[in-house]
Protein backbone atom coordinates (compact mmCIF):
# COMPACT_ATOMS: atom_id res chain seq x y z
CA UNK A 1 0.00 0.00 0.00
CA UNK A 2 1.32 3.29 -0.98
CA UNK A 3 1.69 5.99 1.68
CA UNK A 4 2.83 4.74 4.75
CA UNK A 5 6.57 2.52 5.97
CA UNK A 6 6.40 -0.62 8.40
CA UNK A 7 8.66 -1.41 10.82
CA UNK A 8 8.45 -4.44 12.93
CA UNK A 9 9.99 -5.66 16.29
CA UNK A 10 9.23 -8.96 17.94
CA UNK A 11 9.45 -9.07 21.89
CA UNK A 12 12.50 -11.69 21.71
CA UNK A 13 14.25 -9.28 20.39
CA UNK A 14 13.92 -7.32 23.66
CA UNK A 15 13.24 -8.71 27.35
CA UNK A 16 10.19 -7.11 28.33
CA UNK A 17 10.59 -4.93 31.77
CA UNK A 18 8.35 -6.38 33.45
CA UNK A 19 4.66 -7.75 33.11
CA UNK A 20 1.72 -6.29 35.27
CA UNK A 21 -0.83 -8.86 35.75
CA UNK A 22 -4.21 -6.90 37.05
CA UNK A 23 -6.76 -9.05 39.18
CA UNK A 24 -8.58 -6.39 41.11
CA UNK A 25 -12.19 -7.00 40.35
CA UNK A 26 -12.14 -3.49 37.80
CA UNK A 27 -9.69 -5.84 35.58
CA UNK A 28 -11.63 -9.01 35.89
CA UNK A 29 -14.74 -7.36 35.34
CA UNK A 30 -13.84 -5.81 31.86
CA UNK A 31 -11.94 -9.02 31.25
CA UNK A 32 -15.38 -10.67 31.12
CA UNK A 33 -17.24 -8.32 29.49
CA UNK A 34 -14.17 -7.93 26.19
CA UNK A 35 -14.22 -11.73 26.03
CA UNK A 36 -17.79 -11.56 25.87
CA UNK A 37 -18.04 -9.08 23.43
CA UNK A 38 -15.93 -11.03 20.99
CA UNK A 39 -17.04 -14.69 21.36
CA UNK A 40 -20.54 -13.18 21.11
CA UNK A 41 -19.16 -10.99 17.77
CA UNK A 42 -17.14 -14.06 15.67
CA UNK A 43 -17.14 -17.81 16.68
CA UNK A 44 -13.53 -18.35 15.83
CA UNK A 45 -12.05 -15.96 18.43
CA UNK A 46 -10.05 -18.32 20.19
CA UNK A 47 -8.72 -19.88 17.30
CA UNK A 48 -8.04 -16.45 15.63
CA UNK A 49 -5.09 -13.79 15.71
CA UNK A 50 -6.46 -10.24 16.92
CA UNK A 51 -4.36 -7.50 15.81
CA UNK A 52 -4.74 -5.30 18.44
CA UNK A 53 -4.27 -1.05 17.57
CA UNK A 54 -2.25 0.46 19.93
CA UNK A 55 -2.20 4.56 19.70
CA UNK A 56 0.44 5.03 23.17
CA UNK A 57 -2.95 6.63 24.62
CA UNK A 58 -5.08 5.13 28.46
CA UNK A 59 -7.80 3.47 26.16
CA UNK A 60 -5.57 0.56 24.08
CA UNK A 61 -3.04 0.62 26.69
CA UNK A 62 -5.82 -1.12 28.94
CA UNK A 63 -7.69 -3.18 25.63
CA UNK A 64 -3.65 -4.51 25.19
CA UNK A 65 -3.22 -5.31 28.30
CA UNK A 66 -6.87 -7.32 28.85
CA UNK A 67 -6.37 -8.87 25.74
CA UNK A 68 -3.28 -10.40 27.12
CA UNK A 69 -4.52 -11.53 29.80
CA UNK A 70 -7.15 -13.01 28.14
CA UNK A 71 -4.33 -14.90 25.75
CA UNK A 72 -2.38 -16.45 28.69
CA UNK A 73 -5.64 -17.74 29.88
CA UNK A 74 -5.99 -19.60 26.60
CA UNK A 75 -7.40 -16.72 24.45
CA UNK A 76 -6.37 -15.65 21.18
CA UNK A 77 -3.22 -14.88 19.63
CA UNK A 78 -2.05 -11.18 19.37
CA UNK A 79 0.05 -8.45 17.70
CA UNK A 80 0.25 -4.90 18.62
CA UNK A 81 0.29 -2.49 15.61
CA UNK A 82 0.74 1.50 16.21
CA UNK A 83 -0.18 4.14 13.39
CA UNK A 84 2.72 6.82 13.09
CA UNK A 85 0.55 10.04 11.47
CA UNK A 86 3.75 11.55 11.13
CA UNK A 87 1.76 15.34 11.55
CA UNK A 88 2.33 16.16 15.49
CA UNK A 89 6.50 15.76 15.58
CA UNK A 90 8.04 15.11 18.85
CA UNK A 91 4.57 13.90 20.50
CA UNK A 92 4.12 11.55 17.29
CA UNK A 93 7.67 9.77 17.80
CA UNK A 94 6.73 9.85 21.80
CA UNK A 95 3.14 7.96 21.18
CA UNK A 96 5.19 5.55 19.06
CA UNK A 97 8.13 4.60 21.94
CA UNK A 98 5.33 4.03 24.43
CA UNK A 99 2.96 1.94 22.48
CA UNK A 100 6.28 -0.51 21.90
CA UNK A 101 7.21 0.02 25.04
CA UNK A 102 3.57 -1.66 26.28
CA UNK A 103 3.98 -4.20 23.51
CA UNK A 104 7.27 -5.48 24.99
CA UNK A 105 5.77 -5.25 28.57
CA UNK A 106 3.04 -7.91 27.36
CA UNK A 107 4.76 -10.08 24.88
CA UNK A 108 3.86 -8.94 21.73
CA UNK A 109 5.30 -8.55 18.44
CA UNK A 110 5.06 -4.78 17.85
CA UNK A 111 4.53 -3.40 13.82
CA UNK A 112 4.53 0.49 13.38
CA UNK A 113 3.16 2.23 10.09
CA UNK A 114 4.39 5.58 9.04
CA UNK A 115 2.06 7.51 7.65
CA UNK A 116 3.41 9.85 4.53
CA UNK A 117 1.46 12.55 2.81
CA UNK A 118 1.57 14.24 -0.61
CA UNK A 119 2.82 18.27 0.00
CA UNK A 120 -0.16 19.28 -1.11
CA UNK A 121 -2.82 16.90 0.88
CA UNK A 122 -4.78 18.88 3.58
CA UNK A 123 -4.41 16.28 6.43
CA UNK A 124 -7.82 16.37 7.72
CA UNK A 125 -9.51 13.99 10.54
CA UNK A 126 -10.70 12.41 7.81
CA UNK A 127 -8.33 11.73 5.77
CA UNK A 128 -5.94 10.70 8.97
CA UNK A 129 -8.99 7.91 9.58
CA UNK A 130 -9.08 6.71 6.18
CA UNK A 131 -5.18 6.17 5.92
CA UNK A 132 -4.95 5.03 9.34
CA UNK A 133 -7.89 2.08 9.23
CA UNK A 134 -6.91 1.35 5.47
CA UNK A 135 -3.08 1.00 7.20
CA UNK A 136 -4.74 -1.72 9.33
CA UNK A 137 -6.00 -3.52 7.10
CA UNK A 138 -2.87 -3.78 5.31
CA UNK A 139 -1.09 -4.85 8.18
CA UNK A 140 -3.84 -7.52 9.19
CA UNK A 141 -2.88 -9.34 5.89
CA UNK A 142 0.55 -9.04 6.60
CA UNK A 143 0.55 -10.45 9.79
CA UNK A 144 -2.30 -13.35 9.02
CA UNK A 145 -5.16 -11.63 11.59
CA UNK A 146 -8.35 -12.31 10.98
CA UNK A 147 -9.69 -9.39 13.11
CA UNK A 148 -8.51 -6.06 14.25
CA UNK A 149 -9.39 -4.56 17.80
CA UNK A 150 -9.69 -0.93 18.33
CA UNK A 151 -9.89 0.62 21.74
CA UNK A 152 -13.26 2.77 21.96
CA UNK A 153 -15.26 2.71 25.06
CA UNK A 154 -18.56 3.51 26.70
CA UNK A 155 -17.11 7.35 26.63
CA UNK A 156 -16.62 7.14 23.04
CA UNK A 157 -20.19 5.28 21.76
CA UNK A 158 -21.97 8.51 24.07
CA UNK A 159 -19.97 11.14 22.37
CA UNK A 160 -20.65 9.31 18.49
CA UNK A 161 -24.26 8.87 19.15
CA UNK A 162 -24.61 12.31 20.22
CA UNK A 163 -22.34 13.61 17.80
CA UNK A 164 -24.81 12.20 15.17
CA UNK A 165 -27.99 13.17 17.31
CA UNK A 166 -27.01 16.66 16.36
CA UNK A 167 -26.13 15.54 12.59
CA UNK A 168 -29.28 14.72 11.90
CA UNK A 169 -28.44 11.27 11.75
CA UNK A 170 -31.55 8.55 11.20
CA UNK A 171 -32.22 5.12 13.22
CA UNK A 172 -28.86 3.68 11.94
CA UNK A 173 -26.79 6.50 12.65
CA UNK A 174 -28.00 6.83 15.95
CA UNK A 175 -26.98 3.26 16.79
CA UNK A 176 -22.98 4.52 16.94
CA UNK A 177 -19.62 2.30 16.98
CA UNK A 178 -21.06 -1.29 16.74
CA UNK A 179 -19.18 -3.92 18.96
CA UNK A 180 -18.47 -5.70 15.27
CA UNK A 181 -18.34 -4.23 11.71
CA UNK A 182 -18.05 -6.73 9.17
CA UNK A 183 -15.15 -8.37 8.26
CA UNK A 184 -12.33 -7.35 10.33
CA UNK A 185 -13.41 -4.29 12.91
CA UNK A 186 -13.72 -5.10 16.75
CA UNK A 187 -14.94 -2.79 19.58
CA UNK A 188 -14.95 -5.19 22.58
CA UNK A 189 -14.71 -1.82 25.02
CA UNK A 190 -18.01 -0.23 24.34
CA UNK A 191 -19.31 -1.17 27.75
CA UNK A 192 -16.32 0.10 29.49
CA UNK A 193 -16.30 3.28 31.18
CA UNK A 194 -13.51 5.64 31.58
CA UNK A 195 -13.41 6.06 34.99
CA UNK A 196 -12.90 1.81 34.98
CA UNK A 197 -9.98 2.56 32.47
CA UNK A 198 -8.68 5.03 34.51
CA UNK A 199 -8.54 2.63 37.45
CA UNK A 200 -7.29 -0.46 35.80
CA UNK A 201 -4.44 1.98 34.49
CA UNK A 202 -3.27 3.07 37.97
CA UNK A 203 -3.55 -0.26 39.49
CA UNK A 204 -1.71 -1.82 36.43
CA UNK A 205 0.89 0.71 36.13
CA UNK A 206 0.46 0.93 32.58
CA UNK A 207 2.37 3.07 30.45
CA UNK A 208 0.05 5.95 28.50
CA UNK A 209 0.35 9.32 27.25
CA UNK A 210 -1.97 12.09 26.78
CA UNK A 211 -2.52 13.53 23.70
CA UNK A 212 -2.38 17.20 23.90
CA UNK A 213 -4.77 17.92 21.14
CA UNK A 214 -7.31 16.13 22.96
CA UNK A 215 -7.98 19.60 24.85
CA UNK A 216 -8.00 21.61 21.80
CA UNK A 217 -11.92 22.34 21.61
CA UNK A 218 -11.79 23.55 17.87
CA UNK A 219 -12.45 19.92 17.12
CA UNK A 220 -15.96 19.28 17.27
CA UNK A 221 -15.65 15.85 18.94
CA UNK A 222 -13.83 17.72 21.56
CA UNK A 223 -15.74 20.51 22.08
CA UNK A 224 -18.51 17.58 23.11
CA UNK A 225 -16.42 15.85 24.90
CA UNK A 226 -14.58 18.68 26.96
CA UNK A 227 -17.32 21.02 27.29
CA UNK A 228 -21.34 20.11 26.03
CA UNK A 229 -21.18 16.46 27.82
CA UNK A 230 -19.77 18.24 31.56
CA UNK A 231 -22.79 20.54 30.73
CA UNK A 232 -24.76 18.45 30.12
CA UNK A 233 -24.22 16.07 32.65
CA UNK A 234 -24.01 18.43 35.46
CA UNK A 235 -27.89 20.75 34.12
CA UNK A 236 -29.37 17.38 33.23
CA UNK A 237 -28.42 14.14 33.69
CA UNK A 238 -25.48 12.59 35.51
CA UNK A 239 -25.41 9.58 34.00
CA UNK A 240 -26.28 10.96 30.22
CA UNK A 241 -23.14 8.88 28.86
CA UNK A 242 -24.71 5.68 30.08
CA UNK A 243 -28.52 6.56 28.60
CA UNK A 244 -27.03 8.08 25.31
CA UNK A 245 -25.29 4.21 24.66
CA UNK A 246 -28.80 2.55 25.88
CA UNK A 247 -30.07 4.74 23.20
CA UNK A 248 -27.58 3.60 20.66
CA UNK A 249 -27.95 -0.20 21.51
CA UNK A 250 -32.23 0.41 20.89
CA UNK A 251 -31.53 1.98 18.23
CA UNK A 252 -29.15 -0.76 16.18
CA UNK A 253 -31.26 -3.52 17.97
CA UNK A 254 -34.59 -1.91 16.19
CA UNK A 255 -32.15 -1.15 12.81
CA UNK A 256 -31.61 -5.40 12.82
CA UNK A 257 -35.08 -5.81 12.78
CA UNK A 258 -35.91 -3.60 9.94
CA UNK A 259 -33.06 -5.15 8.21
CA UNK A 260 -34.45 -8.44 8.49
CA UNK A 261 -38.29 -6.65 7.62
CA UNK A 262 -36.59 -5.17 4.55
CA UNK A 263 -34.92 -8.05 2.89
CA UNK A 264 -38.00 -10.52 3.45
CA UNK A 265 -40.04 -7.43 1.76
CA UNK A 266 -37.55 -6.65 -1.06
CA UNK A 267 -37.11 -10.51 -2.46
CA UNK A 268 -41.14 -10.65 -2.50
CA UNK A 269 -40.92 -7.33 -4.23
CA UNK A 270 -38.01 -7.94 -6.70
CA UNK A 271 -39.25 -8.44 -10.42
CA UNK A 272 -35.95 -8.11 -12.08
CA UNK A 273 -32.53 -6.53 -11.11
CA UNK A 274 -33.05 -3.26 -9.64
CA UNK A 275 -36.78 -3.53 -10.44
CA UNK A 276 -39.27 -3.65 -7.78
CA UNK A 277 -43.16 -3.67 -7.76
CA UNK A 278 -44.71 -0.66 -6.15
CA UNK A 279 -48.04 -2.73 -5.56
CA UNK A 280 -46.19 -5.26 -2.95
CA UNK A 281 -43.66 -1.73 -1.76
CA UNK A 282 -46.49 0.23 -1.09
CA UNK A 283 -48.71 -2.94 1.72
CA UNK A 284 -44.85 -2.51 3.46
CA UNK A 285 -45.14 -0.61 6.63
CA UNK A 286 -43.30 2.73 5.74
CA UNK A 287 -40.47 2.21 7.93
CA UNK A 288 -39.45 -0.79 6.54
CA UNK A 289 -40.15 0.57 2.73
CA UNK A 290 -37.73 3.29 3.80
CA UNK A 291 -35.38 0.72 4.47
CA UNK A 292 -36.13 -1.27 1.56
CA UNK A 293 -35.67 2.05 -0.69
CA UNK A 294 -32.59 2.69 1.11
CA UNK A 295 -30.74 -0.41 0.41
CA UNK A 296 -31.96 -0.59 -3.09
CA UNK A 297 -30.13 2.55 -3.87
CA UNK A 298 -27.30 1.32 -2.00
CA UNK A 299 -27.02 -1.41 -4.19
CA UNK A 300 -26.96 0.06 -7.47
CA UNK A 301 -24.83 3.29 -6.06
CA UNK A 302 -21.88 0.59 -5.07
CA UNK A 303 -22.59 1.38 -1.56
CA UNK A 304 -21.71 5.18 -2.01
CA UNK A 305 -23.22 6.88 0.77
CA UNK A 306 -26.90 7.24 1.43
CA UNK A 307 -30.08 8.94 0.34
CA UNK A 308 -30.66 11.87 3.12
CA UNK A 309 -34.76 12.11 4.32
CA UNK A 310 -36.01 14.43 1.27
CA UNK A 311 -34.63 12.08 -1.29
CA UNK A 312 -35.71 9.12 0.84
CA UNK A 313 -39.39 10.67 0.64
CA UNK A 314 -39.46 11.64 -2.94
CA UNK A 315 -38.49 8.25 -4.02
CA UNK A 316 -41.32 7.01 -1.15
CA UNK A 317 -43.40 9.56 -3.05
CA UNK A 318 -42.85 7.78 -6.11
CA UNK A 319 -44.29 4.75 -5.17
CA UNK A 320 -47.11 5.99 -3.39
CA UNK A 321 -48.35 7.69 -6.30
CA UNK A 322 -50.00 7.42 -9.87
CA UNK A 323 -48.93 8.12 -13.06
CA UNK A 324 -47.98 6.30 -16.32
CA UNK A 325 -44.23 7.63 -16.39
CA UNK A 326 -42.71 9.81 -13.70
CA UNK A 327 -38.44 9.94 -13.05
CA UNK A 328 -36.83 10.79 -10.18
CA UNK A 329 -32.99 12.13 -10.00
CA UNK A 330 -31.11 10.87 -7.19
CA UNK A 331 -27.61 10.78 -5.52
CA UNK A 332 -24.93 9.31 -7.40
CA UNK A 333 -25.95 9.49 -10.44
CA UNK A 334 -28.69 6.66 -9.74
CA UNK A 335 -32.48 7.52 -11.72
CA UNK A 336 -35.06 5.89 -10.53
CA UNK A 337 -38.21 5.21 -12.96
CA UNK A 338 -41.31 4.38 -11.91
CA UNK A 339 -43.76 2.95 -14.80
CA UNK A 340 -47.14 1.96 -14.47
CA UNK A 341 -46.76 -0.51 -11.22
CA UNK A 342 -43.39 -0.85 -11.31
CA UNK A 343 -39.86 0.64 -9.82
CA UNK A 344 -36.95 0.66 -11.68
CA UNK A 345 -33.15 2.11 -10.28
CA UNK A 346 -30.39 2.29 -12.48
CA UNK A 347 -27.49 4.41 -13.74
CA UNK A 348 -28.24 7.80 -15.05
CA UNK A 349 -25.51 6.88 -18.32
CA UNK A 350 -27.72 3.74 -18.96
CA UNK A 351 -31.47 5.98 -19.16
Amino acid sequence: MDGFDINVTDPSDQAPTHKTKGHSRVHLSILRRVRRAIEQSVADAKESRLLVGVSGGMDSAVLAHILSDWRDRGGPELVAAHIHHGVRGEEADRDAAVAEKLAHQHDLPFHVAHLSFLPSQEVSESLLREKRLGTLEHLAKEVGASYIALAHQRDDQAETVLFRMLGGADLKGLGGISIFRPPLWLHPMLTTSRKEIEEEVQTCDLPYIKDSSNVENYYRRNFLRNQLIPLLEKEFNPRLAEHLCALGESASRAVEFMEEEADHWRASATLAENTYSAVILRKAPVVVRYQVLQNAFKKIANQHGALHRKSLAALDHLIMTGGVLRVLELPSSVVAVRRDEVLALSLKERI
